[in-house]
């Protein structure tokens, strides 16, 4: 039995790898096994695109359905690249489609192949440079279009109420 290294929220897998089951009775057979990469994101892309009557956002969805996907309508993978950024701390992750997935965490960083090493625990950086190149290419790509964060998060309660002290204070 392998571990994934790190905890919930972390760019490691033990922070992003989740399993994830959908029951759809009227919409999706049982015993259906998905294995393609997907993100959280892709769970309201998905919904909304079910109803009967449009459903039309104010902004483009981050995320895509995954119907398709899953009924075998669709043979293309939902997503090339998968990212992960944790902002507070410049840490941040990139996942291929074939299993290679680059992390930087601390200034360090770490190239793998979770088809061989889901753990996380074989560093190819040394052996890999330009696979490691291209996915740091793929992330600063996505990076450039994100909006910096909005909320100081979690751990920051204390500095974002130093930059907002009426936070809690209600108009009459």
């Amino acid at each position: 039995m392998e571990f994934y290294e790190e905890l919930k929220g972390e760019v490691f897998e033990g922070g992003i790898h989740v399993p994830f089951a959908l029951k759809w009775p009227k919409k999706i057979p049982q015993g259906i096994t998905y294995n393609a990469q997907i993100i959280s994101l892709d769970i309201f892309s998905t919904v909304i695109t079910q109803f009967s009557i449009p459903i039309n956002t104010r902004n483009i969805l981050d995320g895509v359905t995954l119907i398709p996907n899953i009924l075998c309508k669709k043979e293309a993978i939902p997503h090339d690249y998968l990212f992960w950024r944790k902002s507070d701390s410049n840490n941040y992750a990139c996942r291929g489609n074939e299993g290679e997935k680059i992390v930087v965490k601390n200034n360090e960083q770490m190239i793998f192949n979770l088809n061989q090493d889901l753990s996380e625990s074989n560093n190819l950086i040394e052996n890999d440079d330009e696979l490691f190149k291209n996915l740091l290419s793929q992330y600063k790509e996505w990076n450039a279009q994100m909006l910096n964060p909005v909320f100081e998060g979690l751990e920051n309660d204390k500095a974002y109420s130093e930059k907002n002290p009426n936070r809690y204070n209600r108009p009459n």
